[in-house]
């Protein structure tokens, strides 16, 4: 008759489980910490338009004393679009409970 220790056992037997899950890995996405959020008005439609106004041009007219006024600058505006998309999934998850004892009896 063969003697049973620990070694004989196969491998899964030989694990310990932890009843508590461990915490989920979360990317650090950086490039979401300076974004503008912005909220959709509900019912408004799908679409978020933004504007900004381009850069100005350089001042190339000194100021002086002589009290001239320098010729004005136009701003020039740009919209911009914005269509929101929605990504997400789902998972099945099936697991099996032992309700009541946590015992495992074999006859």
């Amino acid at each position: 008759m063969a003697i049973v220790s620990t070694t004989n056992f196969p491998s899964p037997t030989q694990i310990a489980w932890s009843e508590k899950f461990l915490a989920i890995a979360v990317p650090n996405l950086i490039h979401g910490t300076l974004a503008m959020q912005k909220k959709m008005p509900a019912n408004h439609g799908y679409i978020l338009r933004m504007s900004r106004t381009n850069r100005l041009a350089n001042a190339m007219v000194p100021l002086g004393p002589s009290g001239i006024t320098p010729p004005p600058v136009t701003m020039s505006r740009v919209d911009i679009d914005v269509r929101p998309q929605f990504f997400g999934s789902h998972m099945l998850l099936n697991e099996q409970c032992t309700l009541g004892s946590t015992e495992a009896w074999v006859n």
